[in-house]
């Protein structure tokens, strides 16, 4: 027959592990981050610049607000293809388009704006490189192919 100390005793032990289960689930996470400084042609930073999120296929926006040293976050970013806008006064209107940012991938872009009217766009179309700097991580998918040809 059980006393009710070895029955408070399992309730609690089930009950921390159930908590413990509950909190590990909760550090996996799909999302990535997007992060950057703001500078214009001369290298100065640029605050109060609003920077925008669009993701290209759902249409669905974020913004933020560059800092007083120019840097800009945008965390919890869900796996798509994005554009970024930023806009300033006194700055031509800067678009990125196709901004790929997959499963746990956490990219460092850093925008140069030109002066000018916001009126004024500039659209960078060529695809340089994106850079992930906040993790030592590196990965690639390999096909079929090349786990065929491995060495």
């Amino acid at each position: 027959m059980r006393t009710n100390g070895s029955v408070s005793t399992r309730l609690f032990t089930s009950a921390f592990a159930l908590l413990l289960a509950g909190s590990a689930l909760f550090g996996q996470s799909y999302q990535g981050s997007v992060r950057g400084q703001i500078t214009d042609q001369a290298g100065a930073v640029v605050t109060g610049a609003k920077i925008t999120m669009i993701d290209e296929s759902a249409g669905t926006t974020r913004s933020t607000l560059s800092s007083a040293e120019g840097e800009y976050v945008f965390a919890q970013v869900v796996p798509a293809t994005y554009s970024v806008v930023a806009e300033s006064p006194g700055f031509k209107k800067f678009e990125r388009k196709r901004v790929v940012i997959a499963t746990q991938q956490f990219l460092s872009l850093d925008l140069k704006v030109e002066i000018g009217q916001v009126t004024e766009s500039v659209q960078v179309t060529e695809d340089v490189p994106l850079i992930e700097a906040s993790t030592a991580s590196q990965g690639q998918v390999l096909d079929r192919q090349k786990l065929v040809d491995l060495p």
